[in-house]
């Protein structure tokens, strides 16, 4: 009986215990629910612009009551960007007893610097004008090693570069230049440039393809710009060189036309009817004729003279006229 009365007892102990712990519990559950309602719900920054030259806790959590402004450390370089992983994340929320835990082991947060970048145009901009006012003439473009993406300054910067020293090696096309941003009278940075100069030149091209015996005329023409080491001697560079001109054979339309593509139009045809003009300083004769090959303006031909039958030759000068100086 003694046994059993001292059993029910304990039953009735470890009841009571029971339920007093979880009292405690869901009591701290409550406090702490309550806690987190008054602090406000943690949660990651996905991507962060710093515009200070240190991160801060507030730059990667949002939600924080306090320690928004502790620093975590240096701030990229301005136009970079440092990505922090969920396990890093993880071991700074632990260190400043942080409330939040990654999700997935892919949670990050990317932290860019903000910039204010001279691109890439404005830099060769200012390379064109110098070598301008070192006496480069003519159409040319540059370029050069040693920068790629522009130069990157302090966002309170203007997005500006001079030229602080510049030499040329006429004989190669080549220079080297030190350009400083944001000016040579205050340079953040300064950067050593390798380039090169390339040349332009301007060829007449066909607009639309042309096969032999058309006529080329002016309105046929449009210019192009290739470079000048990609011209050879035989291109043919003057609008007036193609201009009265006929193609040998097809023409494509958009590409340089060499000199031996073109001829000039056929204005005397073999055996056709022709008046020969005789000049011998101020008297001019002229005689009909036959033509004994095909002439093209300028040509010298061989003509019969059909009053004597002699055979002569003369320079094609117009169509149907031979001219015997």
């Amino acid at each position: 009986m003694i046994a059993d009365f001292f059993n029910r007892y304990d039953f009735w102990i470890r009841v009571v215990v029971l339920v007093l712990t979880l009292t405690v519990g869901v009591g701290f559950l409550i406090a702490g629910a309550q806690a987190a309602m008054a602090s406000g719900i943690v949660r990651l920054r996905p991507a962060t612009t710093l515009t200070d030259n240190v991160i801060r806790l507030g730059d990667v959590f949002e939600g924080l009551s306090e320690k928004a402004d502790h620093v975590l450390g240096p701030a990229p370089a301005p136009g970079q960007e440092m990505t922090l992983n969920a396990r890093t994340l993880l071991r700074i929320a632990l260190a400043l007893d942080v409330s939040w835990q990654p999700e997935t082991s892919m949670d990050q947060t990317v932290l860019r610097r903000a910039a204010s970048i001279v691109d890439e145009p404005a830099i060769r901009a200012t390379l064109e004008k110098a070598l301008r006012d070192k006496g480069m003439e003519g159409r040319f473009d540059v370029s050069y090693a040693g920068l790629s993406g522009g130069i990157a300054l302090p966002p309170d910067q203007p997005a500006t570069v001079e030229v602080a020293s510049l030499s040329i090696d006429p004989a190669q096309d080549r220079f080297t230049a030190e350009i400083a941003a944001p000016s040579v009278a205050a340079p953040l940075r300064r950067v050593t440039l390798n380039g090169q100069i390339e040349r332009i030149v301007s060829l007449p091209v066909l607009k639309t393809d042309l096969r032999s015996g058309d006529i080329i005329n002016a309105h046929d023409l449009v210019w192009i710009e290739v470079p000048a080491r990609d011209v050879s001697n035989d291109y043919l560079v003057r609008e007036d060189d193609l201009a009265g001109m006929t193609p040998r054979r097809i023409l494509a339309a958009g590409k340089p036309v060499k000199v031996n593509e073109v001829e000039s139009p056929r204005m005397v045809e073999r055996g056709s009817a022709v008046t020969i003009i005789f000049k011998n300083g101020a008297m001019t004769l002229t005689a009909p004729g036959r033509s004994l090959q095909d002439g093209a303006k300028g040509e010298v031909i061989r003509v019969v003279n059909a009053a004597s039958a002699r055979t002569i030759q003369g320079v094609v000068t117009n169509g149907g006229e031979i001219t015997v100086q």
